[in-house]
């Protein structure tokens, strides 16, 4: 199957939204937080974008806004990467053979994506990590 752009106007709005939602998150922007904790605001993104679309492009766009994170981030290396691929190609395909695509379906992929983010970081970065050898 191959990847073709159907509409390049729809591709550089999501683009823009997306390199919007990236900079915001990573400056030093005023976003709603609660002391140093502010909400990861490309994750709820990245499932509305994976719930209207094929499983490779959501892949595609997964890869590439991991690997913005990790350019920035001080997660170890390729982890939001393969994170943010994996919560991707799986919101696509849930959203295409398990749920219907409306708001409730939305709210529920978008707190499934969050928590498998979340606890996956918290058992890479902080439960098994200090217990690697550093050489």
């Amino acid at each position: 199957m191959i990847f073709h752009i159907k509409n390049p106007v729809r591709l550089a709005i999501h683009f823009s939204v997306f390199a919007l939602l990236f900079l915001l998150h990573f400056t030093g922007a005023p976003i709603v937080s609660i002391r140093s904790a502010s909400p990861f605001l490309l994750l709820p993104m990245l499932t509305a974008y994976s719930m209207f679309n094929d499983e490779l492009p959501s892949c595609i766009v997964g890869a590439v806004m991991g690997a913005c994170v990790d350019s920035v981030s001080a997660s170890p290396g390729c982890f939001n990467t393969i994170t943010l691929l994996l919560v991707c190609v799986g919101t696509s395909f849930i959203s295409k053979y398990l749920f219907n695509i409306n708001a409730r379906s939305a709210i529920v992929l978008s707190v499934l994506g969050n928590a498998f983010y979340y606890i996956l970081k918290w058992l890479v970065c902080y439960a098994f990590l200090p217990l690697l050898p550093i050489a």
